[in-house]
Formats: C-alpha cells, sequence, structure tokens
C-alpha cells in the first residue's frame, strides 16, 4: 500500500489552470460544430423524430414502419424491370 502526499492549494490551482487551458484550446472548433448542428443534425434528427412521434407527440412507429415499407419498392420494381430487360435482350432467338 503506497501513501500519496496531499496536492497542495497551489498544485490544485495550476491543474484547474491546465484544464481550462486545454478547453480554451477547443473554443475555435464551437463555429464549426455549432455549423454542423445546425445545418446538418438539426435537418436529420427533425424528421427522424417526427418519425417517431404520433400527430399528438406521443411515442409511435406507425410512420416509420410505413417509411420502411415504402422506400425499398421502387428499388425493387427498378430491379425487376432491368432483371426482365435483360433476359429479354440476352435470350437466344431460334430463328
Amino acid at each position: 500500500m503506497t501513501l500519496r502526499a496531499v496536492p497542495a492549494p497551489a498544485d490544485l490551482a495550476g491543474s484547474a489552470r491546465r484544464r481550462r487551458a486545454r478547453w480554451l484550446a477547443l473554443a475555435p472548433l464551437l463555429p464549426g460544430l455549432a455549423f454542423l448542428l445546425y445545418f446538418f443534425c438539426y435537418p436529420v434528427g427533425q424528421p427522424l423524430w417526427l418519425s417517431f412521434t404520433s400527430r399528438s407527440g406521443a411515442f409511435a412507429t406507425d410512420q416509420y414502419v410505413q417509411l420502411i415499407i415504402r422506400v425499398p419498392v421502387p428499388f425493387r420494381t427498378s430491379f425487376l424491370v432491368r432483371a426482365f430487360a435483360w433476359m429479354v435482350l440476352l435470350a437466344h432467338n431460334a430463328r
């Protein structure tokens, strides 16, 4: 078991000063972070939040389930149309 010396009040003030200096070094990042939050996180988060809430404001997944079902359908349709088009183009004609 090792004993640690209690730091002097001057050492505590120095560590607080160093900690504050580290936070102040990050201050130039704040405008960029605010820009990202306002122009990226908010526009992405708002529709996501609305998809999980009902008109009354209660938590509901009805809209989200409808979105999950409706979005992939055009992709599947497009895939099927392309697949059949390739089958017609690559078919061997017996003429």
